[in-house]
C-alpha cells in the first residue's frame, strides 16, 4: 500500500545524509558506516577505484547503514564516494579515506592449500575422465590444460568444488598429457600432471553417423501458442533447440530433450507470422536449421461487449493535497486486476506513468509544481489489456512565500593550516543551502585542478602542492543547475626547512605471472618512502611506453605485450622532485594460460527480398563478444551492421534491387577482430524498367515553370530535371520518386528554357523525356529614393550592453532600455566556426545567457530590439570566454570529475501501428539529455530529444507494420554516450479500408506591404490544410534564414531586410513528416515609399477599392454621387500599376469549381467602435458548415474566431484603438477550407462617411512618415468633391 501523506504535513522533505566512517579493515576488505541526519532514501551507492584505477559501483539497499567493499588490495589507500538515492535524484555524496591492512606474514595467513594426485580413468577414443585430491585446504576453482591433436593449448575451467573432470573432444590413439593448477585467490598453484593414451577406434565398429534433421511442421495453432512437430529419418540427438523472434524482434530460444519430436511454443501474439528454425545439438555440433512459417491465429471475439470475468474500475478521487504531492484513491467494482498504472502529465507537459500494485487502492503522486492543475488517468491492468482510464482532477496546494528557497549565498573564503605541500581553505555560506562546491585553481605546472565538495562541508584540504608557491584559489557553490560565484583568496605555500635524512631505495624488480599478453612486477623499497613509481618499457613497436604505479603499491600487472617477445621493464621512484632509480628486470612472453581464439565457420545467405538479404553464420569453435558485418550500399558508402554475441543470424535491410552485395562478417573477441567470413548476396530476378510518359510545361510566368509527367509503367525511385540557366550554367533540379510535378524557380523573364526529365531507376538512369517553354514578360521599374523620414517620437532605445558571468562555454548578456518597450529581442554573433548565429529573447527579459560557445575565445555579440516591423541597433560588446579546465591524467582519485555514466538496456514496448513507447535504464551516473535517432519509413534520419530526467518516450508518427530500429544516446556535458539500440516492428493498421486524407496543395505566393526592411508575404490553399509552413530565404551576408510559421496563418511579415536588394523567398507546407512546395517569388525592398503621390495612391486605392472602384483612371469616379478627382501622372499611375503588377498579378491560377462547392461573397467591416468591428459576409451559392475568421492582434499574435455556419455577421471584440487590421473569413465545407476573402479596417470613433474614411486614412499615412504639413490644398465640397492640387515637387518625387 502507496503510504498516505499527512494532510496537514510539510511535503517530503530532502534527505540529506550525514558522516561516512571506515572500520573492521582486513588486507581486502573494507566495512563502511554511514548515518542519514533527515529523511530517508531509495538506495545507496558505493563508487571506488579498484587497483587497476578502473571505477566500481556497489548498490546498496536504502535500509541499510553499512556495507562491507571486498576485492581490495594490501597496503592500498582507497577513496569511497557514497550517494543517496532519492526518487531520480542522485544526492550526496559524502566521502572517507581508507588504507587496507597490510598482507599478514606468510606464518599467519590461512595455510595455502595444496594438491594430491592427478589420476586419468574412463579412456575413450576421444575423451578421459581426470580425478585429482586437495590433501589441504580449498581452491576457489581449478584449470586443467593440455594440447590438442593439432598442438593448440586447450583450458577447461573446472568449479572449486569438483574433483573430477571428463576431457571430451579427443582423438583416438593420440597421446596427451594433462596439467591441473588449483586458483586459490589470485594465485595460481601447481601444476599436478599426468599422462593418458586415448584408445584406438575398433576397425570393426563405424563411427555413429551424424544424425539427421527431417521435415519440421507446424499444427494446433492458436492465437498465442504453435505446435511444432518433426522427424528424424537418421540417428539420435542430445537435444534440440528451437529458435524464433517474438513480437518486438527479439532472438528467443525454446530447448527440447533429444527423445521429444513435439514441442508447444506458448507466448505468441494472435494474427502474426513467425518463423521457427528447429537445430539438433549432436555432441559439440549444432545440425540444422530446418525451418517453418506459421500464422497464429486471431484473437477470439465474443458476442458480448466484455467478458463476464473482467474487473471494472470505480471512482478515482483526490485528497491529502500539498504543494508538491497529491494523493489518489480509487474503488474496484468488480474483479481484481493484475497492476495499476497512473498517467499525468508534469508542469513541462511530458506524459509521466507511475506503476502501482494490484493489491493497493491508493497512491501518493510526488514531484508536483505548487498551484497548477493536474489531470490524472487510472488504467487497471487485466492480462495483457488496459482498462479504463478513470479520471480526476487536482490543484496542488500553494507554497507559502517564506517556504520558498531563496538563492543561497557564498561569504569569505580564508587559506589556514598552511604546509609545504597543502593548504587548508574554510568558507562561510551566510543565507540557504548548496547541493555541493566545486573548488578550482592551477598547479605547479599552470593545469587547472578541479576539486568536488559535498554540500555540507564547509572546510577542504587542497594536497599535492608545490613549496614556497602562490596558488590563487576560486570557490564555487553549485545550487540545482546554477553555478554561483566565485569567491577567492591567495595563500603561499610554506618553504620546505630542510630535505629529509635518508632518501627511499628501491630494492628488486621481479617478474611473475607472465602470460602471452601481459607481465606482473614486484618490488620492494628497504628503506623509506616513494610518492609514487614509474614503469617505463618498450612496446613491440619499439615505441617508449610509460605506465604511472601509485606510492603505496608494490606491484602492477603490465597489460597489452606481445606473445613471444623479451621486454626489458625499468621501475623509478618519485620522491618529491627527485627520480631515484631505475632497477630492471627482463622478461619473455609465451603461451601461458590464455583463452583459445574462436573461429567463424561459413557465411550464408537466404531469405533474398528486393530490398534485404538474411545472412547466416556458424561459430564451430570458442564464443565471440558480438559480431560485425560490413558492406557498401548502393551509393558505395560503407555500413557497419552490429550483431549481438547470442545471434547466428541477421537481416540487413534498406537494399537496392537487383544489386550484387558482398557481406564481410567479423567476430569481436575482448579486443581482437577475427575474419571475416564473406559471402556475396545472389542477384534477384530483375523487375520490368519503368518508362516515361509525356512532359508538359504549365503554369508559365516570367521567373518560374511548373512542368508535370506521367509515369505509364513501373515506379522510379528519383528524378532529376536539367536545364540550363540564363548564363548557360547547367542546372540540376531533384525531385523525388513519388512526385508527377515540379515548379523550376529562379528563371529569367522571355527567355526560351529547354528542360530534360530523367529517371532514377537502382543505378540506371532513364530518359531524357524533354520540352521547351518561354517564361514570361516583365517590366521593371526603379523609383529614386527621397529624403529619409523622420523617426517617431515614441521609438524605443537601447541602452548599454554589457558581459558578465563568463564561464569556458557561457556568456550572460545584460542591457537596459533607457525610453520606451520593444516586442523582442535578438543577439547575433558568430560561433567558433565562423557561422553567424541568432538567439531570440522575448521582451520582458533584460539578461540572457548565450550556450555552447568554445574556451578562450573573443566573441563579439550584437542585440537589437524588434519594434513593430523595425530593428533597432544594434548596441554591441566583445568578451573572451573562460579558459577551458581538464583534470590531467596523473591526478589523483580523489581529485577526478565523477565518472562517465553508463546506459543500460533500451527496450520497446507499447506498440502501436504509429508509435513506439521506448524505455531505458541508467544503472550509473545521470546524464544531461537524451537523444533517440531513428530512420523513417522513408529511409530519413529522425532526431528525437528527451530530457535527462526521463527514462520513457513515445515515438509518433510510424508507419504500420514496418520494422524499425531506434538508436538512444546519453547526452553527458559535451560527449554523447552510447548508443545502446533496439528494434522494433509496429503494429498492423486498424482502418486500412480508409483512404489517408489527401494531400494538401500551396496556392500562390504574394508580396505585399514592401518597407525597406521587410516584406509581408500571403499565400493561399486551394486544397486542404498544414500543419505548418516554413518560409526560407537568404539574407544580405547570403546566409540561409528560416521563419517558422503556424498552419493556421497565410501572412508572415520578414522584419530585418536590407533595403534595395532582391530577396528569393520560397514557402514550404509541413503535412505530417512531408514537406510540400516550394512556392516561390521575388521581392526588392524599397528605400521608403514615402513619395507623396504613391502614397496618397496607395491609401486611396485601399478606401476606393472598399467602397466597389475597380478601375483607376486619371481621375476617380465613386459609384454614387460622391466625386473624387486627383490630378496625378501618367508615369507615378504607371509606377504604381507595375509596382502592383509585379507582386499580385504574375501567378493567379485559374481554381477548377466543384459544382456543389459552395462560395464566399464579399467581407465587408461596418459598426467601427475604438475597441470592435462588425463583420458582414454573403454567401451566394451553396452552405457552409461554419466559418473562422482570421486576425492578428495589437501584439501581433494571429487570433482565430470560429462561427457557426447560418451565421452572416460577427463581431471581433477586444482591438486597440486607432490600428490598422486585417480580416481573413474561411468558409468550412466538409474537411476543406475555401478563402478566404478579406477586408481591412481602421478601428476608431465611427468613420463612416466614405470621403472622410479617405482623408483619415491619407492623413494617417503620410503621419506615418513624418508629414506634419500637406502640401497643396484639400478642401471638401459641397457635392463630396476633393480637390488636390500637387505641387511640382511632389509631382517630380
Amino acid at each position: 500500500m502507496a503510504k498516505a501523506a499527512p494532510s496537514e504535513e510539510e511535503p517530503p522533505h530532502r534527505p540529506r545524509l550525514g558522516e561516512l566512517t571506515a572500520s573492521h579493515v582486513t588486507p581486502t576488505t573494507v566495512q563502511l558506516e554511514w548515518n542519514v541526519l533527515e529523511g530517508t532514501f531509495d538506495s545507496f551507492t558505493v563508487q571506488y577505484r579498484d587497483a587497476q584505477g578502473q571505477p566500481q559501483a556497489l548498490a546498496v539497499d536504502g535500509g541499510s547503514r553499512t556495507v562491507t567493499v571486498p576485492g581490495l588490495l594490501p597496503s592500498r589507500r582507497y577513496k569511497f564516494n557514497l550517494y543517496g538515492v532519492w526518487g531520480r535524484k542522485r544526492i550526496g555524496l559524502i566521502s572517507t579515506d581508507a588504507i587496507t591492512a597490510p598482507a599478514l606474514p606468510k606464518e599467519n595467513l590461512p595455510s595455502q592449500p595444496r594438491l594430491g594426485e592427478l589420476t586419468a580413468s574412463h579412456v575413450t577414443p576421444d575423451s578421459i575422465q581426470l580425478e585429482w585430491s586437495v590433501p589441504k585446504g580449498t581452491f576457489d576453482s581449478f584449470a586443467v590444460q593440455y594440447r590438442d591433436a593439432q598442438g593448440q593449448l586447450q583450458v577447461l575451467p573446472v568449479d572449486g568444488g569438483s574433483r573430477t573432470v571428463t576431457v571430451p573432444g579427443l582423438s583416438p590413439s593420440h597421446r596427451y598429457k594433462f596439467n591441473l593448477y588449483g586458483m586459490w585467490g589470485r594465485k595460481r598453484v601447481g601444476p599436478i600432471s599426468t599422462d593418458a593414451v586415448t584408445d584406438a577406434v575398433i576397425p570393426e565398429e563405424q563411427p555413429p553417423s551424424e544424425p539427421r534433421l527431417g521435415d519440421l511442421t507446424a499444427s494446433h495453432v492458436t492465437p498465442d501458442s504453435v505446435q511444432l512437430e518433426w522427424s528424424i529419418p537418421e540417428g539420435t540427438f542430445d537435444s534440440f533447440v528451437v529458435q524464433y523472434r517474438d513480437e518486438q524482434g527479439q532472438p528467443q530460444l525454446l530447448p527440447v530433450d533429444g527423445d521429444s519430436r513435439t514441442v508447444i511454443v506458448p507466448g505468441l501474439s494472435p494474427s502474426r507470422r513467425y518463423k521457427f528454425n528447429l537445430y539438433g545439438m549432436w555432441g559439440r555440433k549444432r545440425v540444422g536449421p530446418i525451418s517453418t512459417d506459421a500464422v497464429t491465429g486471431e484473437a477470439e471475439v465474443k458476442p458480448k461487449k466484455k467478458p463476464p470475468s473482467e474487473p471494472r474500475l470505480g471512482e478515482l478521487t483526490a485528497s491529502h493535497i500539498t504543494p508538491s504531492s497529491v494523493q489518489l484513491e480509487w474503488s474496484i467494482a468488480e474483479g481484481t486486476f493484475d497492476s495499476f498504472t497512473v498517467q499525468y502529465k508534469d508542469v513541462q507537459g511530458l506524459p509521466q506513468v507511475l506503476p502501482v500494485d494490484g493489491s493497493s487502492r491508493t497512491v501518493t503522486v510526488p514531484g508536483l509544481s505548487p498551484s497548477r492543475r493536474y489531470k490524472f488517468n487510472l488504467y487497471g491492468m487485466w492480462g495483457r489489456k488496459r482498462v479504463g482510464p478513470i479520471s480526476t482532477d487536482a490543484i496542488t496546494a500553494t507554497v507559502e512565500r517564506e517556504n520558498k528557497p531563496s538563492e543561497p549565498h557564498l561569504g569569505e573564503l580564508t587559506a589556514s593550516h598552511i604546509t609545504p605541500d597543502s593548504i587548508q581553505l574554510e568558507w562561510s555560506v551566510p543565507e540557504g543551502t548548496f547541493d555541493s562546491f566545486v573548488v578550482q585553481y592551477k598547479d605547479a605546472q599552470g593545469q587547472q585542478q578541479v576539486l568536488p565538495v559535498d554540500g555540507d562541508s564547509h572546510t577542504l584540504t587542497v594536497p599535492g602542492l608545490s613549496p614556497s608557491r602562490r596558488y590563487k584559489f576560486n570557490l564555487y557553490g553549485m545550487w540545482g543547475r546554477k553555478r554561483v560565484g566565485p569567491i577567492s583568496t591567495d595563500a603561499v605555500t610554506v618553504e620546505l626547512e630542510k630535505e629529509p635524512l635518508s632518501e627511499p631505495r628501491l630494492g628488486d624488480l621481479t617478474a611473475s605471472h607472465v602470460t602471452p599478453d601481459s607481465v606482473q612486477l614486484e618490488w620492494s623499497v628497504p628503506e623509506g618512502t616513494f610518492d609514487s613509481f614509474t614503469l617505463q618499457y618498450k612496446d613491440a613497436q619499439g615505441q617508449q611506453q610509460v605506465l604511472p604505479v601509485d606510492g603505496d603499491s608494490r606491484t602492477v600487472t603490465v597489460p597489452g605485450l606481445s606473445p613471444s617477445r623479451r621486454y626489458k621493464f625499468n621501475l623509478y621512484g618519485m620522491w618529491g622532485r627527485k627520480r631515484v632509480g631505475p632497477i630492471s628486470t627482463d622478461a619473455v612472453t609465451g603461451e601461458g594460460s590464455c583463452k583459445l581464439l574462436p573461429n567463424l565457420g561459413d557465411l550464408t545467405t537466404s531469405h533474398v527480398t528486393p530490398d534485404s538479404v538474411q545472412l547466416e553464420w556458424s561459430v564451430p569453435e570458442g564464443s565471440f563478444d558480438s559480431f560485425v558485418v560490413q558492406y557498401k550500399d548502393a551509393q558505395g558508402q560503407p555500413q557497419v551492421l552490429p550483431v549481438d554475441r547470442d545471434s547466428r543470424t541477421v537481416t540487413v535491410p534498406g537494399l537496392s534491387p537487383s544489386r550484387r552485395y558482398k557481406f564481410n562478417l567479423y567476430g569481436i573477441w575482448g579486443r581482437k577482430r577475427v575474419g571475416p567470413v564473406s559471402t556475396d548476396a545472389p542477384e534477384k530476378e530483375p523487375l520490368s524498367e519503368p518508362r516515361l510518359g509525356e512532359f508538359t510545361a504549365s503554369h508559365v510566368t516570367p521567373d518560374s515553370v511548373q512542368l508535370e509527367w506521367s509515369v505509364p509503367e513501373g515506379t522510379f525511385d528519383s528524378f532529376t530535371v536539367q536545364y540550363k540557366d540564363a548564363q548557360g550554367q547547367p542546372q540540376v533540379l531533384p525531385v523525388d520518386g513519388d512526385s508527377r510535378i515540379v515548379t523550376v524557380p529562379g528563371l529569367s523573364p522571355s527567355r526560351r528554357y529547354k528542360f530534360n526529365l530523367y529517371g532514377m531507376w537502382g543505378r540506371k538512369r532513364v530518359g531524357p523525356v524533354s520540352t521547351d517553354a518561354v517564361t514570361g514578360e516583365v517590366d521593371v521599374c526603379y523609383l529614386s529614393a527621397v529624403e529619409s523620414v523622420k523617426e517617431p517620437p515614441s521609438e524605443p532605445r537601447l541602452g548599454d550592453l554589457t558581459a558578465s558571468h563568463v564561464t569556458p562555454d557561457s556568456v550572460q548578456l545584460e542591457w537596459s532600455v533607457p525610453e520606451g518597450t520593444f516586442d523582442s529581442f535578438t543577439v547575433q554573433y558568430k560561433d567558433a566556426q565562423g557561422q553567424p548565429q541568432a538567439l531570440p529573447v522575448d521582451r520582458d527579459s533584460h539578461t540572457v545567457t548565450v550556450p555552447g560557445l568554445s574556451p578562450s575565445r573573443r566573441y563579439k555579440f550584437n542585440l537589437y530590439g524588434m519594434w513593430g516591423r523595425k530593428r533597432v541597433g544594434p548596441v554591441s560588446t566583445d568578451t573572451v570566454t573562460g579558459e577551458g579546465f581538464c583534470v590531467p591524467s596523473a591526478v589523483q582519485p580523489e581529485e577526478e570529475r565523477p565518472s562517465e555514466p553508463k546506459l543500460g538496456e533500451l527496450i520497446a514496448s507499447h506498440i502501436t501501428p504509429d508509435s513506439v513507447q521506448l524505455e531505458w535504464s541508467v544503472p550509473e551516473g545521470t546524464f544531461d539529455s537524451f537523444v533517440v535517432q531513428y530512420k523513417d519509413a522513408q529511409g530519413q534520419p529522425q532526431v528525437l530529444p528527451v530530457d535527462g530526467d526521463s527514462r520513457t518516450v513515445t515515438v509518433p508518427g510510424l508507419s504500420p507494420l514496418r520494422r524499425y530500429k531506434f538508436n538512444l544516446y546519453g547526452m553527458w556535458g559535451r560527449k554523447r554516450v552510447g548508443p545502446i539500440s533496439t528494434d522494433a516492428v509496429t503494429g498492423e493498421g486498424s482502418c486500412p479500408e480508409k483512404e489517408p486524407p489527401s494531400e494538401p496543395r500551396l496556392g500562390d505566393l504574394t508580396a505585399s506591404h514592401v518597407t525597406p526592411d521587410s516584406v509581408q508575404l500571403e499565400w493561399s490553399i486551394p486544397e486542404g490544410s498544414f500543419d505548418s509552413f516554413t518560409v526560407q530565404y537568404k539574407d544580405a551576408q547570403g546566409q540561409p534564414q528560416v521563419l517558422p510559421v503556424d498552419g493556421g496563418s497565410h501572412t508572415l511579415t520578414v522584419p530585418g531586410l536590407s533595403p534595395s536588394r532582391r530577396y528569393k523567398f520560397n514557402l514550404y507546407g509541413m503535412w505530417g513528416r512531408k514537406r510540400v512546395g516550394p512556392i516561390s517569388m521575388d521581392a526588392v525592398t524599397g528605400e521608403g515609399f514615402c513619395v507623396p503621390c504613391l502614397c496618397l495612391l496607395d491609401a486611396s486605392v485601399l478606401a476606393l477599392r472598399r467602397f466597389g472602384v475597380r478601375h483607376l483612371p486619371g481621375s476617380f469616379l465613386h459609384q454614387g454621387n460622391s466625386y473624387i478627382s486627383w490630378p496625378l501622372t501618367r508615369e507615378c499611375i504607371d509606377v504604381y500599376a507595375l509596382q502592383r503588377a509585379f507582386h499580385i498579378t504574375a501567378a493567379v491560377q485559374p481554381e477548377e469549381e466543384r459544382p456543389s462547392e459552395p462560395k464566399l461573397g464579399e467581407l465587408i467591416a461596418s459598426h467601427i467602435t475604438p475597441d470592435s468591428v462588425q463583420l458582414e459576409w454573403s454567401v451566394p451559392e451553396g452552405t457552409f458548415d461554419s466559418f473562422v475568421v482570421q486576425y492578428k492582434d495589437a501584439q501581433g499574435q494571429p487570433q482565430v474566431l470560429p462561427v457557426d455556419g447560418d451565421s452572416r455577421t460577427v463581431t471581433v471584440p477586444g482591438l486597440s484603438p486607432s490600428r490598422r487590421y486585417k480580416f481573413n473569413l474561411y468558409g468550412m465545407w466538409g474537411r476543406k477550407r475555401l478563402g478566404p476573402v478579406s477586408t481591412d479596417t481602421v478601428t476608431g470613433e465611427g468613420f463612416c462617411v466614405p470621403c472622410l474614411c479617405l482623408l483619415h486614412a491619407l492623413l494617417l499615412e503620410l503621419g506615418g512618415f513624418g508629414f506634419r504639413h500637406v502640401p497643396g490644398s484639400l478642401s471638401h465640397q459641397g457635392n463630396g468633391y476633393i480637390s488636390w492640387p500637387l505641387t511640382g515637387e511632389w509631382k517630380d518625387g
